[in-house]
C-alpha cells in the first residue's frame, strides 16, 4: 500500500506543494520500525528528537517516535 499508493501521491503533491520529507509518528514497537525502516524511514539524532518533541510533537502522539524520509520527485 505504501510503495503503490501512499509514496507515489505524496511525491505528486510534493511537486505542487514543495514538500522534501514524509514524516509520520511511529508507535514504539520494534518490529514496526523495523518496517518503517524497511520502507526508508529514519529516525533524528537524540539532540534532534528531543528539539522536535519538545516544539512540533502533538500530544496524541506522545509515545510514538519521529521518523522521515526523502521525497523523491525526479
Amino acid at each position: 500500500v505504501f510503495s503503490q499508493f501512499i509514496l507515489p501521491i505524496s511525491r505528486r503533491v510534493a511537486e505542487f506543494v514543495g514538500a522534501k520529507w514524509l514524516c509520520i509518528y511511529a508507535i514504539p514497537e520494534a518490529k514496526l520500525l523495523e518496517y518503517y525502516s524497511r520502507l526508508g524511514f529514519r529516525r533524528l539524532d537524540r539532540q534532534q528528537e528531543h528539539f522536535v518533541y519538545g516544539h512540533v510533537k502533538p500530544e496524541y502522539d506522545q509515545n510514538c517516535i519521529f521518523m522521515y524520509q526523502s521525497i523523491k520527485t525526479a
